[in-house]
């Protein structure tokens, strides 16, 4: 199988972003990696280790995002951006459901 080259983040990004866009990659990587195992037949215990990896990775990024909202909204502290963290957060309570 010939892998797709991967193009590393822009070197402008700030930390926290670059942070992100690895974790993603990363994950996409896990995701690869659960197709070609699906694809390969291989056992139920391997595809499903795959999947939680894949799965608690990005849970983890969703983490950090929500994280980086709440700073930003906390230091600026005008109404609008409280609300657009208590949107941020509603809507994560409905991605964990």
């Amino acid at each position: 199988m010939a892998s797709a080259e991967v193009t590393p983040p822009r070197r402008d990004t700030d930390g926290p972003t670059r942070d992100l866009v690895v974790r993603l990659r990363r994950v996409e990587g896990q995701v690869r990696g659960l197709q070609r195992l699906l694809e390969e037949g291989r056992s139920c215990s391997d595809v499903l280790t795959q999947y939680l990896a894949a799965r608690a990775a990005l849970e983890e990024v969703g983490t950090r995002l929500v994280d980086g909202e709440i700073a930003r909204c906390l230091d600026s502290g005008t109404a609008v951006e409280v609300e657009q963290l208590r949107e941020t957060l509603r809507m994560l309570l409905k991605v964990r459901r």
